[in-house]
């Protein structure tokens, strides 16, 4: 939600910033504004209310955010973009994908201890706006040891004989990335949250590329995955515990 006092600089002037960002995002030099940290992060945007004709409460939830140079790569906006000025003061800008009108994004924050955060705002046709919060959290590798990742399909199609993904692997994991078994390539990223975050492919069938997601548990972290190749997706659960 905005801050009492504090206007945004997109609701004044959006169409001039979204006129201007994209020279400014090539400015750089030595005292200019630089990318954002390189790594897997989540992005949560959370608070937004604002036009109902816009579908404003749309525009919330969490999901994966891979930050390459100045592009944020996430399914809630496309051709996002953040940079961040030598005093920790972060811009960006987007096109959300959850409403359906593909409304320009404008987001205004700071460097924290955990990542970003800050505001965010919407304005499309007429008057209708959006108003909102943010938080972008950098991830950490998984903890090196010696793990056992157990896989259970729950796949209902029997196209792709996705019960060949089922077994139990004896894994190594060595800063975040994981030896191969039935997923290979994996990359393991745990967040701030308890959250987990993999990615991959399975070895068994068609190469396919996988996710992994999910939570801290009792004993170590568990969730879902998903394989999916030209629209053949395999999904099941999966749970990874450390070895003693």
């Amino acid at each position: 939600m905005s801050r009492p006092g504090k206007p945004f600089w997109f609701v004044v002037g959006a169409a001039l910033s979204f006129a201007i960002f994209p020279a400014a995002l090539s400015a750089g030099g030595k005292d200019g504004p630089s990318p954002l940290l390189p790594g897997t992060y989540q992005l949560n945007v959370f608070g937004t209310a604002g036009s109902h004709e816009l579908g404003c409460g749309r525009v919330s939830g969490t999901a994966d955010a891979t930050v390459q140079d100045r592009s944020v790569l996430t399914p809630m906006f496309d051709s996002l973009e953040f940079e961040i000025d030598k005093n920790g003061n972060v811009s960006g800008q987007g096109t959300e994908m959850l409403t359906g009108h593909n409304i320009s994004t404008f987001f205004e924050g700071k460097q924290t201890s955990f990542g970003y955060s800050g505001d965010l705002g919407m304005r499309a046709f007429g008057a209708a706006s959006c108003s909102g919060s943010w938080t972008l959290t950098r991830g950490l590798p998984l903890e090196s040891g010696a793990y056992t990742l157990t896989i259970k399909d729950q796949t209902r199609s029997e196209k792709l004989s996705c019960k060949r993904l089922e077994g139990i692997d004896d894994l190594d994991v060595d800063e975040g990335r994981g030896s191969p078994g039935i997923f290979a390539g994996l990359r393991f990223t745990v967040f701030a949250s308890g959250s987990l975050y993999a990615r991959g492919f399975e070895t068994v069938l068609y190469s396919m590329p996988a996710i992994l997601t999910g939570k801290k548990s009792a004993d170590g972290y568990q969730g879902e995955y998903f394989t999916d190749k030209l629209g053949y997706r395999c999904v099941g659960t999966w749970s990874l515990v450390k070895r003693n």
